[in-house]
């Protein structure tokens, strides 16, 4: 097992990028490599604050992904 420090996440963003956070994320992962895809859709997840949503775009439906969550 790897150690790992976790970074607390909140509601809103302080960083002056000027992006805004108003709608559901949406991550679509047919332009990520086959390669990473997964790996990319469970950090996504995992960035997700309880209750919160995202889309995912996906060239499949993503079921493995769903089963996922729903056991968490």
């Amino acid at each position: 097992m790897t150690d790992h420090q976790e970074i607390p996440l909140t509601e809103t963003h302080h960083c002056s990028c000027g992006e805004s956070d108003t709608e559901l994320p949406e991550l679509d992962v047919r332009t990520i490599p086959h390669a990473i895809r997964h790996g990319a859709v469970i950090g996504a997840f995992a960035q997700l604050q309880p209750g919160a949503s995202m889309v995912l775009i996906a060239p499949h439906n993503p079921v493995s992904y769903t089963h996922l969550r729903a056991h968490e």
